[in-house]
């Protein structure tokens, strides 16, 4: 069964330019919690990928060295903040999959995310 924990957030995307063309990941995204320490907060229009072996997202980082062309698996921005409290507990979050964002007030927008994702216009 799953914990429940009531949490707040506030409305609006902050790092949306505007409601054009904006989709959202069917259900939540599952933050993979054993990748961040316990206290991190993972800001609204945070750059995250699916990991193909464990099925959960991770933070987008820099590739390693002759990677900078392969394609991230389902390159997403997370629609609110969240904070991980546990590192044993995976978190859900809701996630954009297209949009026309501001990129400044993004967190981890790099090169090989904006080339794995052609739906997010900057």
């Amino acid at each position: 069964m799953f914990e429940q924990k009531r949490v707040t957030a506030k409305s609006g995307h902050e790092f949306l330019r505007n409601g054009v063309g904006v989709e959202f990941s069917t259900g939540n995204i599952t933050l993979d919690a054993s990748k961040f320490t316990a206290g991190a907060v993972v800001k609204s229009g945070t750059a995250v990928s699916k990991n193909k072996d464990t099925g959960l997202y991770e933070l987008v980082t820099a590739p390693a060295e002759g990677e900078e062309n392969a394609r991230l698996t389902a390159p997403m921005l997370t629609r609110h903040t969240v904070t991980v409290e546990d590192t044993s507990k995976n978190v859900h979050v809701a996630a954009l999959t297209k949009g026309n964002v501001i990129e400044a007030l993004t967190t981890g927008v790099t090169d090989q995310f904006k080339n794995s994702s052609n739906f997010f216009w900057y």
